[in-house]
């Protein structure tokens, strides 16, 4: 069982149709329009049939599918409930939105540029090691270089 599926819908009974509705609404699909629908069209068709042909799983279908629709219009309800909180918001603080975002761009822009001091200041201090490290080796091929002149 698939609660994922409207098996009335793909029966095409109301969802208080009676099992002689549900008998006849399979007798026509299988004497009309069985040979000319997909295998995976048959296979759903066939689901519901068994599914609502039981009055036992017919009734934890209707349960479940019952429960799982009421979930979903309380999730519905509740995130218009905050889209409205949201918009209400937005739209009587537009310019406290406005300014926190430019503040927000100003403040970023400024983070972005302190980081881009910090890599130019490591880059200046690695330059600088590199520097006196060249320094060091000229002192020492100077220091050869008068020692091999004696």
């Amino acid at each position: 069982m698939n609660f994922e599926f409207d098996y009335y819908a793909i029966l095409g009974v109301s969802k208080k149709a009676s099992q002689k509705e549900i008998e006849t609404a399979w007798k026509n699909f299988q004497t009309t329009s069985y040979n000319t629908i997909s295998p995976w069209q048959r296979l759903q068709k066939s689901d519901a049939y068994k599914v609502l042909s039981d009055e036992k799983l017919r009734l934890e279908y209707d349960n479940f599918r019952e429960k799982r629709v009421n979930k979903i219009t309380r999730d519905k309800k509740k995130t218009i409930k905050i889209y409205e909180k949201i918009k209400c918001y937005f739209l009587k603080n537009t310019l406290v939105c406005t300014f926190s975002f430019i503040l927000f761009v100003v403040i970023s822009i400024t983070i972005y540029q302190q980081l881009t001091i910090m890599k130019l200041g490591k880059q200046i201090s690695n330059l600088e090691y590199e520097i006196s490290d060249l320094e060091h080796q000229i002192q020492s091929l100077d220091a050869k270089m008068m020692w091999k002149r004696f």
